[in-house]
């Protein structure tokens, strides 16, 4: 399932309570008790906590979501998590992965924040495809910040033996593909619909 991919890369974090009520009197409870009570079993099946309204913020176009990315990655003292179906290989992609570089290499730098970590969750199969992709952008700064840069990529299992070497790339992704759309700065996340900033890059 998605939270069983993504528990590794959140594995820093500290645990979100199993049950969730709402608090009595809580803003926004008038006339919602049916709304809250049809998605209470979310609640029992994964990891669940409430969000004020007010703390929540609309990122209504793609290059609102991309200037979004870069501004958060800059800002992140302790930890950037990105889980996506795969990266890109554009120009826009690479000022991403700069911008990973730079927060880095400052985080290494300032004593005050030395232990900013990275985590990237990608799909191999599209990961993975063609001579550049995904893993070819971000091997630099596997190899640079080893100890602060970790890269996961899921193989779906029923790509396995014989099918593998079999169906071609592109073919291959119609299996099946990790496609969780999660993007955690710090203590702020960021969850995507369908963006494609750069008309084929960061497909979430």
């Amino acid at each position: 399932s998605a939270v069983l991919l993504l528990a590794p890369l959140l594995a820093q974090t500290e645990p979100a309570p199993r049950h969730v009520s709402r608090p009595t009197g809580s803003a926004g409870a008038q006339g919602s008790d049916g709304l809250c009570t049809h998605f209470r079993w979310m609640a029992e099946q994964v990891p669940a906590f409430l969000v004020p309204g007010a703390h929540v913020k609309i990122l209504t176009s793609p290059d609102q979501f991309y200037q979004a990315m870069k501004a958060r990655i800059r800002t992140a003292q302790r930890r950037v998590v990105m889980a996506s179906l795969y990266l890109g290989t554009g120009q826009l992609e690479q000022e991403l992965v700069d911008c990973m570089e730079e927060a880095l290499q400052h985080s290494k730098e300032n004593s005050r924040s030395p232990d900013l970590k990275v985590s990237v969750l990608l799909d191999y199969t599209r990961g993975s495809r063609g001579q550049i992709n995904s893993r070819t952008m971000l091997l630099p700064l596997l190899q640079r910040f080893a100890s602060q840069m970790r890269v996961s990529l899921y193989h779906t299992p029923d790509l396995r033996g014989l099918l593998r070497l079999l169906v071609p790339q592109r073919f291959n992704e119609t299996i099946g593909v990790q496609h969780i759309k999660v993007y955690l700065f710090d203590d702020s996340i960021i969850i995507s619909g369908c963006v494609d900033f750069n008309s084929r890059g960061l497909e979430s």
